[in-house]
């Protein structure tokens, strides 16, 4: 009969956070937003300062894959830093040579009674940014984006 450990395998993988860096919550009007279920699609609307924004998102389980756009009517509308985190037992790290590409990795922790050792799942996950127009910078732990007019992530 062997150790149970636990596995804490209900948990979140992490959370994906947008820092808008150029806007300001007194700017936003015109606010909407929807969600269909039977799709898995999401979208939010806004006016920024006379500019339209559309940010939508979709799942698709086959794919093994969530899918998040930023649009803006005006050119170079978008302005956001991107990071990945998880509340422990992770690190972040971005891409080198501005490839758009977060990585976060880590170990759950779930200590084996009998031998001390960790036997907590080992997970990574991938974000890659694809934009169009602007700048990309990847920072130590997040993308930067400047200036864009299209974002997938």
């Amino acid at each position: 009969m062997g150790t149970t450990i636990g596995v804490n395998s209900c948990e979140p993988l992490g959370d994906v956070f947008i820092e808008f860096t150029k806007d300001t919550a007194a700017s936003f009007s015109n606010y909407l937003r929807w969600l269909n279920i039977d799709s898995a699609y999401a979208s939010v609307n806004y006016l920024l300062n006379g500019n339209h924004i559309e940010r939508t998102a979709f799942a698709s389980y086959p794919d093994k894959v969530l899918v998040m756009k930023i649009k803006s009517q005006q050119a170079g509308g978008v302005h956001c830093n991107i990071s990945l985190s998880r509340v422990q037992n992770a690190q972040t790290i971005a891409g080198i040579d501005n490839d758009g590409i977060l990585t976060m990795n880590g170990q759950l922790t779930a200590i084996d009674k009998t031998t001390g050792e960790n036997k907590g799942e080992l997970f990574e996950c991938k974000l890659k940014a694809i934009y169009k127009g602007g700048t990309l910078i990847n920072k130590n732990d997040a993308i930067e984006i400047d200036g864009t007019d299209e974002l997938f992530y």
